[in-house]
């Protein structure tokens, strides 16, 4: 682990552990419900889902809530205090993430706070352990004069903390189309504009074909 991926991940450490001036921004939390609908995901009670990047645990408390069987994947250990009595398991790197497995992972405000290495390393992970037909739903911002972190040398703590990476689809794809080997779906939906902050998101369904009947 090089010096600066520690620093990000102390700097994590102290947000979730309420050390941090970042804290209470953060960890503010928006409705589920609102966050499901606006990537336009459905879930039924059953669905094994991955949250990435728990923050409150709102969202892993409202699956849990909603029937679901629920997983959590975050930067740092202490992100499970938030999600502990909601989650099955709790991942601190996406390597340990058992194949096949889940119904839907959702990626909320989380792209914007990682490098290029570290969104292909996390996509072509996750991807793997969705079932077929599962579905990967990953909000992503993009700006008019996008901040690109493909070298992580080049990209301060600060920028990845605050949130200021921004990819436009094209190049969030094309780490996409190079992570994930075999055949996948990538639906575009838009999403809200900023024109203040120049700046607007958009959310990728990254599919996994559903497997063939076989013949008889």
């Amino acid at each position: 682990m090089t010096r600066k991926e520690k620093t990000i991940h102390e700097e994590w450490e102290a947000v979730h552990r309420g050390l941090s001036p970042l804290s209470a921004t953060f960890l503010s939390s928006s409705d589920p419900q609102t966050v499901l609908d606006a990537h336009g995901v459905y879930v039924y009670q059953g669905d094994r889902v991955l949250d990435i990047g728990v923050g409150t645990g709102d969202m892993a408390k409202h699956l849990h809530q909603c029937g679901c069987e629920v997983d959590a994947l975050d930067i740092v250990e202490s992100a499970r205090d938030a999600v502990d009595q909601y989650v099955k398991e709790f991942y601190i790197t996406p390597t340990a993430l058992v194949r096949s497995t889940y119904d839907l992972a959702i990626s909320n405000l989380v792209t914007q706070h990682i490098t290029d290495r570290e969104l292909a390393k996390q996509v072509s992970h996750v991807f793997r352990s969705l079932k077929p037909g599962g579905v990967l739903s990953m909000q992503c911002a993009g700006s008019y004069g996008s901040i690109l972190a493909n070298d992580q040398t080049s990209v301060s703590v600060e920028l990845l903390l605050n949130g200021s990476v921004t990819r436009s689809y094209a190049y969030t794809t094309a780490i996409i189309e190079k992570a994930i080997r075999g055949k996948k779906e990538i639906v575009l939906t838009e999403g809200p504009r900023f024109p203040e902050y120049e700046s607007y998101w958009y959310y990728l369904h990254i599919s996994k074909p559903r497997r063939k009947a076989s013949r008889t």
